[in-house]
């Protein structure tokens, strides 16, 4: 029971970080993020029951680093395995939403 409560609430203090640092469209605030940096965000948000986030994160995650299809990754993910995208993927179908990504 304790190990719950533990886990609880360092996920508490992780939503109250992350809310101080991004505005409510879920882009950052002051810096200048890579795809790397959100991939996560809307599994994140849908684990935490926080769908609000996770459709913000996938809004910005579309705007910011696909086009035509294709997610925009560092040079240096560019011959790795999909792990930025499988992470995209996830958090999408949780949502109930098709995608589908190809790398550039």
């Amino acid at each position: 029971m304790r190990q719950s409560l533990n886990y609880a609430e360092a996920l508490s203090r992780f939503g109250r970080w992350l809310a101080m640092l991004l505005n409510s469209d879920a882009s950052p605030k002051g810096f200048q993020p890579s795809c790397n940096s959100h991939m996560a965000l809307p599994l994140y948000g849908h684990a935490t029951g926080n769908s609000e986030l996770a459709a913000a994160a996938l809004s910005f995650i579309e705007g910011k680093f696909v086009c035509n299809g294709a997610l925009i990754q560092p040079a240096s993910r560019r011959n790795m395995m999909p792990y930025a995208p499988s992470w995209i993927v996830m958090g999408a179908a949780l949502g109930g939403i098709r995608v589908k990504l190809t790398l550039s």
